[in-house]
């Protein structure tokens, strides 16, 4: 007797069918006509598998979207969205594999016909389904697949960023050189150079490489706290922070809080530290340093007169106290205690005005202004420097940069090439040096 099928029960397709095109490779022109319309059934699934998602049903989403992505196998664009999601909902169940085997289908249905390139695909989709990709996929699986080439990039960018520090500079420059219009490599560059100490450098890349980006500034407030500074810009920058930056951003927002004498500001930010963080030297420090301020801000100390008055120096020159004092402000400059350069740059540079003959104290003013960014100051403490002694060539070097960004173009040219041939080659050096070469901004 030949069996009659029920005009009620629906089956659509098979599950060898089922299995054979999604299992196999099967593509969508060798399926379905070019033109067929996505079947009510099958949008009805996808919605469905869409919801269970959403509201964290991976299984179910499972289910549902891997029937749904079978009946869109004619319309690229669409079966793109579709893996999107079950591949999402892969992850979710933590199937690896399963993650793995849909991405693969979709990476075909892109190399095939741009299908994830041109699909309307919610972003937050995109963004959570290529986070996973980032972390789950083997980068040689994404390998000439332009769609995913930020995806891969930023694979890259976690493997360089494990490497010792200069071999990371290394492949920073040779990335750099290849592709200098890549924001993620300048990135990773200002990040090395704070992360090394060079905040001048830091800083000097964010203004030329990436001046006004809203994702760089957290790594301006990095620098600019690395500098010395602590005024609205900083706090600011420091507080978008997010993530990976967060712990970084913290100290350097802690240590501007210290240095500006804020104790409740202060604590409110140490209480956002994490016992890890609270073991590190030097945010032990900084928490010392805390306990010890009163409970309301200190005054702000006044600004040093833009000339301060040349007085001779007494017979006697300069007093033990004030001889210790410029000890220990080779010391704080040498130990690199950068929260404390602008208290010490104000002491010392009082000491080099009253006097002038004390070559110590000229020079320690000097490199302190320098190290502050404040360029005027730098080039009339270095010249009263080379007035009574000699500079060092790196004296030299930053006495020619100090001239550079006061505007003065031709004295920081001779300056340059006359210390040149004396410093030791550098990444820093060389920035610099093309940048007075060219009198570019």
């Amino acid at each position: 007797m030949r069996r009659v099928r029920s005009a009620g029960v629906r089956r659509p397709w098979g599950p060898i069918v089922l299995l054979v095109v999604l299992g196999l490779g099967s593509t969508p022109a060798a399926v379905f006509g070019a033109g067929d319309a996505i079947d009510p059934f099958y949008e009805r699934l996808f919605q469905d598998g869409t919801l269970a998602l959403s509201t964290g049903d991976a299984a179910g989403a499972s289910r549902q979207l891997r029937l749904a992505c079978f009946g869109m196998l004619d319309a690229p664009q669409r079966l793109a969205d579709c893996l999107s999601r079950l591949a999402l909902a892969k992850a979710e169940l933590d199937d690896k594999d399963g993650f793995l085997e849909t991405l693969s289908r979709v990476l075909e249905t892109e190399r095939r016909f741009r299908a994830y390139s041109d699909a309307p695909i919610p972003p937050e989709v995109k963004r959570n389904f290529e986070r996973r990709i980032e972390a789950w996929a083997p980068p040689s699986l994404l390998l000439g697949t332009v769609a995913f080439a930020d995806v891969a990039d930023r694979q890259r960018a976690g493997e360089i960023r494990s490497l010792p520090a200069d071999d990371r500079r290394r492949e920073l420059d040779r990335l750099i050189a290849q592709s200098p219009s890549k924001m993620i490599w300048r990135r990773l560059q200002i990040e090395l150079e704070i992360e090394s100490g060079n905040f001048e450098l830091a800083f000097e890349l964010i203004e030329t490489q990436a001046p006004g980006r809203e994702d760089i500034r957290c790594l301006r407030g990095r620098a600019q706290a690395g500098l010395g500074s602590c005024d609205a810009r900083t706090r600011t920058d420091l507080q978008t922070c997010a993530d990976a930056e967060r712990a970084p951003a913290l100290e350097a927002l802690l240590a501007c809080h210290v240095s500006a004498g804020d104790k409740s500001a202060g604590e409110a930010v140490a209480a956002q530290l994490t016992p890890a963080q609270r073991e590190q030297s030097r945010v032990r420090s900084l928490l010392r340093k805390l306990s010890r301020l009163e409970d309301s801000p200190s005054p702000p100390a006044e600004e040093a007169p833009a000339e301060p008055p040349v007085t001779e120096p007494a017979s006697s020159g300069p007093s033990q106290a004030e001889i210790t004092a410029v000890d220990s402000g080779w010391t704080t400059l040498r130990t690199d205690s950068r929260d404390r350069f602008p208290s010490t740059f104000g002491e010392v540079s009082s000491l080099a005005s009253r006097y002038a003959e004390w070559s110590e104290a000229q020079h320690l003013a000097a490199e302190l202004a320098y190290r502050l960014s404040r360029w005027e100051e730098a080039i009339r403490f270095f010249e009263r420097a080379e007035a009574v002694s000699t500079l060092r060539p790196d004296q030299q070097f930053y006495l020619a940069v100090a001239l550079y960004k006061a505007g003065r173009q031709t004295d920081a040219e001779a300056r340059l090439e006359a210390c040149l041939p004396q410093i030791q080659a550098s990444d820093y050096v060389k920035f610099w040096t093309e940048r007075i070469r060219s009198g570019g901004p």
